[in-house]
């Protein structure tokens, strides 16, 4: 009973304080979004615009570097679709777009950049580096 007692009061001071929200590996899942993305263009935006939702959610308890690493997983993610499913582009970029304007101003020029050669149908050219902290699941 004790034990349990402590680990309430643990995780009540770990949620007051912001420490369970820092963990950025489960706000979003990306490998599962890169399936989903794999299979599916029309399905993939949607997806990649609530995950988006979801980031801008948790961005006040997140570091702003915690917040890009996200960003340019979502990206990351986003061009793969882009590259896979043509048809879906446009939107896909409209994604990058609003991600750009969630980023940091050091990370906004780069997922702009990449939205405007996704949108341009460059997609197989976009270099990643910029959005350093990308997963490619």
């Amino acid at each position: 009973m004790r034990i349990l007692q402590t680990a309430t009061v643990v995780t009540a001071l770990a949620l007051s304080s912001g420490f369970a929200s820092a963990q950025t590996s489960n706000i979003v899942d990306f490998d599962s979004l890169l399936t989903t993305c794999s299979n599916s263009g029309p399905t993939c935006v949607s997806q990649l615009q609530a995950a988006l939702a979801t980031i801008n959610a948790a961005k006040a308890t997140l570091s702003p570097a915690a917040v890009d690493g996200l960003l340019g997983s979502l990206a990351t993610v986003a061009v793969s679709a882009a590259r896979t499913h043509t048809a879906v582009a446009t939107e896909l970029a409209g994604v990058l777009e609003s991600a750009a304007s969630s980023a940091s101003p050091t990370r906004q020029a780069a997922l702009s950049n990449i939205a405007n050669q996704v949108s341009s149908g460059a997609a197989n050219e976009v270099d990643l580096s910029g959005v350093a902290g990308s997963q490619t699941g």
